[in-house]
């Protein structure tokens, strides 16, 4: 077994984990939708399954995960309410990624865009999706940074590296992951790398 192939093993097992805690998780939050705790370990298990996904090259497992982390993002910060529907939801994409785990179905598949499109339906409105327009990608060479450069986008954007992309003042100063800046605080130049 090679680098690759083990490194899909253990996020297998891994996910495995991440998948049962968060099924007794989506169990806690029918019985009470207001347990905080169990949001909390809902949107953590999918972040991780998310992020170690994509890292591994689980691209479909990442970006379904994705989709249902947006969802709990927003009841986590008050922006949505967990419901009997939510659950129901929730659970039938568990499922589906246990079935994008085992490589028995894709992101192509019918399913997935039923399920895609309804957790959108449960998303804060503009946060479906990518919320990003017209980036561009350059290598580090190309960038001399290893940056994005941001020449359009839409009104928010959420910052997937660990480089700035604001200006250094002004709206959006200081942009790092995970951060959301407003389109007029973007820049039209490659963002230089702050360490």
């Amino acid at each position: 077994m090679n680098d690759e192939q083990r490194l899909r093993a253990t996020f297998r097992e891994e996910a495995r984990e991440l998948l049962t805690e968060l099924e007794g998780s989506l169990l806690a939050l029918e019985d009470n939708p207001f347990d905080r705790d169990a949001v909390g370990r809902v949107f953590r298990a999918l972040h991780t399954i998310k992020g170690a996904g994509g890292l591994v090259g689980f691209d479909d497992i990442a970006a379904f995960a994705h989709e249902m982390e947006t969802v709990f993002e927003a009841v986590r910060d008050g922006d949505s309410e967990v419901s009997s529907t939510l659950i129901s939801l929730s659970l039938a994409g568990m499922d589906f990624l246990q079935q994008l785990l085992h490589e028995e179905l894709t992101l192509d598949d019918p399913q997935a865009k039923t399920l895609i499109a309804e957790l959108r339906r449960h998303q804060p409105e503009g946060e479906g999706g990518s919320l990003v327009k017209g980036v561009k990608v350059f290598t580090e060479e190309e960038a001399g940074n290893g940056g994005f450069f941001l020449f359009e986008a839409e009104s928010r954007i959420e910052i997937e590296r660990n480089d700035a992309v604001a200006p250094a003042e002004g709206d959006g100063a200081g942009a790092r992951a995970g951060d959301t800046v407003d389109e007029g605080a973007l820049r039209e130049e490659p963002a230089s790398r702050q360490d």
